[in-house]
This record gives structure tokens, C-alpha cells and sequence, in this order.
């Protein structure tokens, strides 16, 4: 894979997303959330066997996630445990679902660390005046303002736009249309660039937009077969220069 040197970006919008681009997610997913999901066991202490309130949990996690790349739609965290409970025969009546989410979204929060390249990026980007907008794929809210919150960038980005909020997920293109709705943001290929890891989700999504796209590599791959190339490709902002 050849990165660029240094590209120069004029654009106004920069469309960040988060995890795997600006926040480096240390553990697999299928970790973390057998993590998350035993927390949320001890929590609410069913009269159900560990092993499989958590098999179950997981299994109907997968499921709800691989519907929701499928389809280009996203799944809330209160689906997710109103599904799972329903299944295992729990009632939710006097249950927090904002402290169950709590709960299980701090496994995550626990293993994630910000790029070292992030934080001087963000501040030479509110100093050029540009308009930052996290643009992510996150069932989970609640987890990405604590994110944001936990590494101190919260206050550079003036939107922030997560999938669970919408129901949709990049890289349907009725994510960054509502985005532009909800915000009366013009984007446009002249104005905007988006920022992300994964080919099928944030550059699909922005090529799909008709915006600038940036594919930004973090680890070490194979060749990439891009079916359409993003305009620029790097290994961290230190090659981003914003004019």
C-alpha cells in the first residue's frame, strides 16, 4: 500500500470517524462484549445459568450486528438488551437500561486509547476554522460521548452524529443526508472530506455522497482492492496539512 506523503486539504466539513481512525480499539470485538455482557449478568442476577445467559447474549449481539452491516441500518443498545431479555425470559420492568448500557459499554471504554497523531490534527483544525463532525457507526450513544469525553476531544467537534440515534449506519447514504438535514449543512465534493478506516463503511459512504474521501490505514494490511479509490490515503494526520 503507497500513502501519500502529505496531502493538503481546504475543505470547510471534515467528517471524522471514530473508532479504528481517531480512537485505536486495543481488543477484538468478540472480547470485550462477552466482557460487557458478564457485567451485565452480575447486574441483574437472573435466575438463569451464566454460561447461558451470556452465550445467549452474545449470539443475539452477532445477530443484531451482522443485520445491521447487511442492511446498512443500525440497532440501539435498548433493542439490543429488550430482544436479549425477551429471549431469555427476563422482565425489564424495574431495570436502568441507561445503567445496564453503562455498564456494558465501560468494557470498551477500558481497552480504547486515542491515536498519538489525534489530538494535534484536532487542534490545528479548530484553529484553521474548520467545521469537525464525528460521523460514526456506534449502537451505542452513551459510548461514544464517553469516548470523547474520556481522551479530553469533545470540545473540538461542533456535531456529533452516532448511527444508534438515526437507525441508519454508513455506508448507507441516507446517513450524511440526514446529517445534512438535521444540521443544515450544505456537503458537497468542494466543502467536505470524510476520514475513515473502513472502505465499505465511511469511503463507500462519502464516494456514495459525492464528497472527498480519505482512507485512513492504522494497521498493516494486504493490498486493498478498492472497487472506487478514495482521493487520498494515509497512515496518520501528520500527512494531513489544512489550509
Amino acid at each position: 500500500m503507497q500513502y501519500m506523503s502529505n496531502i493538503f486539504i481546504n475543505e470547510k466539513y471534515l467528517l471524522l470517524d471514530l473508532g479504528g481512525t481517531i480512537i485505536d480499539i486495543k481488543e477484538e470485538f468478540e472480547v470485550y462484549t462477552k466482557n460487557g455482557i458478564e457485567k451485565l449478568y452480575y447486574k441483574v442476577n437472573p435466575n438463569i445459568h451464566k454460561n447461558y445467559f451470556c452465550d445467549t447474549m452474545l449470539e443475539i449481539r452477532n445477530r443484531i450486528r451482522y443485520l445491521a452491516k447487511s442492511r446498512d441500518i443500525e440497532f440501539d443498545f435498548r433493542y439490543f438488551i429488550d430482544y436479549s431479555f425477551k429471549k431469555l425470559k427476563i422482565r425489564t420492568d424495574n431495570i436502568s437500561i441507561r445503567e445496564l448500557e453503562n455498564l456494558y459499554v465501560k468494557e470498551e471504554l477500558k481497552i480504547s486509547d486515542i491515536f498519538p497523531d489525534v489530538i494535534d490534527f484536532l487542534k490545528n483544525a479548530k484553529k484553521k476554522k474548520k467545521i469537525l463532525i464525528a460521523t460514526t457507526n456506534n449502537f451505542s450513544s452513551l459510548l461514544v460521548n464517553m469516548l470523547l469525553e474520556k481522551f479530553y476531544i469533545k470540545k473540538y467537534f461542533n456535531y456529533i452524529f452516532i448511527s444508534g440515534d438515526i437507525g441508519l449506519r454508513k455506508p448507507n447514504v441516507n446517513f450524511l443526508n440526514e446529517l445534512s438535514t438535521k444540521y443544515k449543512l450544505s456537503l458537497n465534493y468542494t466543502n467536505t472530506i470524510i476520514f475513515g478506516d473502513s472502505v465499505n463503511d465511511d469511503i463507500k459512504c462519502g464516494i456514495r455522497k459525492k464528497i472527498k474521501t480519505c482512507h485512513v490505514i492504522r494497521k498493516k494490511r494486504d493490498e486493498i482492492l478498492y472497487v472506487e479509490k478514495p482521493n487520498y490515503c494515509i497512515n496518520n494526520f501528520n500527512k494531513v496539512c489544512l489550509v
